[in-house]
């Protein structure tokens, strides 16, 4: 069985997007198999196959359990489609993340260690991924990002994005309006982008927000604004020109 999955590993006309333990959910319980789902690499639409690498004795096994074969066949079916699913959702956040990139200059970031790369995602720098493999953190203070908010939008397809810390980045520029497509984020830090200007009231829709720091930034407006954020746990607006004397 080691043998064949290391062929599988081996084999440069296959690309491999999962592997995993068939029958050992529980501690308790052993192994029956080894499942490898791939697809061909020259097969531009993806079309996941499935492998599963078991003894002969488990098989025999098998054949003798009244609608087995059936609940196999559709088991596998459900998972493949789902992670076909992931797959087109992991495109689209890879491409939206590499427009992020060009329209920050990235090749200017002080740190961009696998970003543009065939490379996992959560092995970006500054990137975290969630259990499914979706982008949830985006942690790139300080590192010289340079570009107009409005290039943030493409972020927006990153739909499980919760946190986002730009702190720091002294030549971004521009008004948050392009951030309220960023419905999801429950943390935002913009601390010491100083060129970033205009009036704060965008930042009401982003009604998951819990911890808001947009301080020493140029944005202007009155603190009453943030009222109807529920979940807003903490705010800072040091150094900035928002009125908080009501």
């Amino acid at each position: 069985i080691i043998a064949c999955i290391h062929a599988f590993r081996a084999c440069e006309d296959i690309s491999i997007v999962r592997c995993q333990v068939e029958g050992a959910a529980k501690p308790e319980k052993k192994w029956t198999g080894f499942a490898i789902n791939f697809y061909l690499s020259d097969d531009s639409n993806r079309h996941i196959c499935e492998a599963i690498i078991t003894h002969e004795r488990i098989i025999a096994a098998r054949r003798d359990i009244k609608g087995n074969e059936i609940d196999l066949i559709v088991r596998s079916a459900r998972e493949i489609l789902q992670l076909h699913t992931s797959l087109i959702v992991a495109d689209v956040e890879t491409s939206a993340l590499k427009k992020f990139f060009e329209n920050t200059c990235g090749h200017s970031w002080n740190k961009f260690k696998n970003w543009t790369t065939e490379a996992a995602l959560d092995e970006w720098y500054g990137l975290s991924t969630d259990d499914t493999g979706q982008v949830s953190a985006l942690n790139l203070q300080n590192n010289a990002l340079d570009g107009d908010l409005a290039g943030l939008g493409a972020l927006a397809q990153c739909t499980k994005l919760i946190h986002l810390d730009l702190s720091t980045n002294t030549s971004l520029r521009g008004n948050v309006r392009s951030l309220i497509k960023l419905t999801s984020l429950t943390v935002l830090s913009l601390k010491k982008c100083n060129l970033v200007t205009g009036t704060c009231d965008p930042l009401k829709e982003l009604t998951s927000l819990q911890h808001l720091d947009i301080s020493y930034t140029a944005l202007e407006g009155v603190v009453e604004v943030f009222a109807d954020l529920i979940r807003l746990k903490s705010l800072d607006v040091r150094g900035t020109r928002i009125d908080c004397s009501n």
